[in-house]
């Protein structure tokens, strides 16, 4: 005796709906994720650009060196976080005509609290940046 057409599509049916929960499951799991991953990429970004601006506002009273004698936080580190804030203003700067070149010259003439450094293989830990988010909790 065989199956029936009902019976047959029955039968796939059981046999597919575990899998069927599984993938809905992992699909759920992996979009939840992918969110949760965007915002706190979102704050990660916010946090830079912080630590960026008050390395900048600092720059004149305390060294990039210095901070990071104090800090425990790596010299590449700050100057990377430094150094996407000036990139960052640089994209939004219109360019400028000879006159003012100069001008930016005479300033460029003070020493650099920025130390260049590769960015190759850098990475940010976490108790970076809490460290330093607590830092500049205290500093504003």
């Amino acid at each position: 005796m065989s199956a029936t057409n009902d019976e047959i599509e029955r039968r796939i049916e059981d046999h597919d709906t575990p899998r069927t929960a599984q993938r809905s499951a992992a699909a759920k799991r992996v979009a939840e994720l992918a969110r949760c991953r965007g915002e706190v990429a979102a704050q990660l970004d916010a946090i830079e650009r912080d630590l960026g601006e008050i390395l900048a506002e600092s720059a004149e009273i305390i060294e990039i060196r210095e901070l990071a004698r104090f800090t425990d936080v790596s010299v590449a580190n700050l100057s990377q976080w430094l150094d996407k804030r000036k990139n960052a203003r640089a994209k939004r700067k219109k360019p400028t005509s000879n006159t003012s070149r100069g001008k930016n010259m005479s300033s460029q003439s003070k020493p650099s609290s920025a130390v260049p450094v590769s960015r190759k293989g850098s990475t940010v830990t976490e108790p970076e940046v809490t460290e330093l988010a607590r830092n500049l909790a205290e500093v504003r």
